[in-house]
């Protein structure tokens, strides 16, 4: 007798095992985001031109706690961004350019507390209850807003090798058992690299981020997680 995979009552079917079983399961807007980027590269001329003074584009995030260096198991945290985003050249030294990016984002995050004992009496009478909701899972949104700064090595007129560093304010519309809704603080570091294809530029960015809200209410547990970004920019 055929035996039928278990299903999650919050996250669907069980993961698959191998390196897939980490990646959030793609929503529909998403997968339309991911085809207009493939479109976009797709249509580009490899011609060679001068970096660009500044360009804007859009981005599709995944992103998890399930990996290294995080490996969360008292939660499950996946997320599935979308993001708008500016950048203007400031200055080069060197061989490095400096950039500054302005990135406002949408995120949908699906959340379920794991470990009920997380909670204990401190968190009140009714401690048991919450940690019974929090257990059934939470599609939680945040609106994003990070200013940052870019520093790219470009070895080649097509090729470059980039690092990110950004920080800015956040709102998140639901509370879980790690974090109060309201405002936060959203944290990216990444590295990745970018192809120049005529106008546009194609960019893979993995990074580490964190939200949190400074202790300004409780609780303030905070996300962490491993994001990968894929990225195309057009140079007006």
């Amino acid at each position: 007798m055929n035996r039928v995979p278990r299903q999650d009552a919050f996250l669907g079917p069980g993961p698959s095992p191998g390196w897939a079983m980490y990646l959030p399961r793609a929503p529909r807007p998403a997968l339309l985001v991911l085809r207009a980027l493939l479109a976009l590269a797709a249509g580009s001329a490899f011609a060679q031109e001068a970096p660009p003074t500044w360009r804007a584009g859009v981005a599709v995030a995944a992103g998890t706690h399930r990996v290294f260096p995080f490996d969360e198991r008292v939660y499950r945290h996946d997320v599935w961004g979308y993001k708008l985003f500016f950048n203007r050249h400031l200055a080069t030294t060197g061989p490095l350019g400096w950039e500054v990016q302005l990135e406002p984002s949408v995120y949908l995050d699906r959340h379920r507390l794991r470990d009920r004992s997380y909670l204990t009496p401190g968190w009140g009478p009714d401690y048991q209850a919450q940690a019974a909701r929090y257990a059934r899972g939470e599609t939680v949104r945040e609106y994003a807003f990070n200013t940052g700064i870019v520093l790219r090595w470009q070895p080649t007129r097509t090729l470059s090798l980039f690092i990110l560093a950004s920080f800015g304010p956040a709102y998140v519309d639901t509370e879980t058992e790690h974090l109060a809704s309201g405002l936060a603080f959203s944290d990216v570091a990444a590295v990745g690299v970018g192809l120049r294809l005529g106008r546009q530029l194609i960019e893979l960015r993995p990074g580490l981020r964190h939200v949190s809200n400074g202790e300004l209410r409780f609780p303030n547990g905070g996300y962490d997680g491993v994001t990968l970004d894929l990225s195309v920019s057009v140079v007006p």
